[in-house]
């Protein structure tokens, strides 16, 4: 049985759900715009961090090559009916006593490849950025203050505001 923090999560991310797809497809001058970009960098880490208990820390620091090597097949997991590829983030709070890895059903596999094969590559022939991040915001650099963004994304659409701490304990 789910509780009201994970409804309230769940029915923050379907309200979306429409939106990113359209955005996440639209052409390259509406992408590189800072609103577009933010809200789907918000959207995505808002799933990975209250959807699956994420620390944002990983969010801000996964890499594009870690995303890559999981979807090239070096890390995926087959034992659910649907296949999913593992994200391993080296660089997180906890790194020294714990691992990070982030699970990705095909329809968050298909979002995030959209997402670096589209979004992050338009940012990136645009602007020219240097960082290694997977998460890259309008303006080049990597997509940091996350928690602020998922706080901006619960006002946008007047849901209850549910802390990362609390969808981590759910």
């Amino acid at each position: 049985m789910e509780s009201a923090d994970e409804n309230n999560v769940n029915t923050e991310l379907d309200e979306v759900q429409d939106k990113v797809q359209k955005l996440l497809k639209m052409k390259r001058t509406l992408i590189a715009e800072r609103s577009k970009s933010a809200f789907i960098n918000r959207y995505i880490t808002a799933y990975l961090c209250l959807g699956q208990g994420i620390r944002v820390g990983a969010d801000e620091n996964m890499y594009g090559s870690e995303f890559q090597a999981a979807y090239n097949g070096e890390r995926t997991l087959s034992d659910s009916d649907e296949p999913h590829i593992v994200v391993h983030v080296a660089n997180h709070k906890t790194n020294v006593t714990q691992d990070c890895r982030i699970a990705l059903n095909p329809y968050w596999t298909d979002n995030f490849d959209l997402y670096f094969r589209y979004v992050r590559t338009i940012i990136f022939h645009l602007k020219n950025p240097t960082h290694p991040y997977f998460f890259a915001q309008s303006d080049r650099r990597h997509f940091r203050k996350v928690s602020d963004g998922i706080e901006k994304l619960q006002k946008q659409y007047k849901v209850p505001k549910i802390t990362l701490s609390t969808a981590r304990c759910s």
